[in-house]
């Protein structure tokens, strides 16, 4: 029987998988990365790999956590991320009065599904953020083909954004 070895990231993996619910996950993973139990080479593979399992982002400590990372200059641009066009049309489905969060995706579709329950998301008033940023505001790229869901080193404001009610979108 061949053994092999697991990375850290799949260990890691299995830790959270193992002793955290999903709307914990992102939290610990910042805690772990913050009390050094996760090192910076790991922070990046580890969180391309996880991010879509996380029910709740605290967004501010994400953010922060991010940031440290980069500065640390751990980040490194993947491919896909170096194909990306300089600015790139992106857009958030998501409840009205909601935080602003980091995920978004350059399919207007995708972003009405999610915001009308595909990913158990359930609102009185679900709109459409479509707004427009530069490749250099984009942490990660979750490219599992088409769509491509984009992480942003920070939230958009409401503010900069063309927002949509739900019932007018024709889906």
């Amino acid at each position: 029987m061949k053994t092999e070895a697991l990375s850290a990231v799949e260990v890691i993996n299995m830790h959270l998988n193992r002793h955290y619910e999903a709307d914990q996950r992102a939290d610990a993973v910042v805690e772990m990365l913050l009390e050094n139990e996760i090192s910076s080479a790991d922070f990046w593979p580890l969180l391309r790999g996880l991010w879509g399992g996380f029910e709740k982002i605290d967004h501010t400590m994400f953010v922060h956590a991010m940031g440290v990372e980069k500065r640390k200059s751990r980040w490194i641009p993947t491919t896909e991320w170096l194909l990306l066009p300089k600015e790139i049309s992106v857009y958030r489905g998501q409840s009205l009065g909601k935080e602003v969060g980091l995920s978004w995706t350059t399919n207007f579709g995708l972003a009405v599904d999610y915001a009308i329950g595909c990913h158990g998301l359930s609102a009185k008033t679900q709109i459409i953020l479509e707004t427009r940023v530069p490749k250099s505001a984009v942490a990660i790229v979750l490219d599992e083909g088409e769509p491509t869901e984009l992480v942003l080193w920070k939230a958009p404001r409401i503010a900069d954004c063309v927002v949509t009610q739900i019932s007018s979108v024709a889906h």
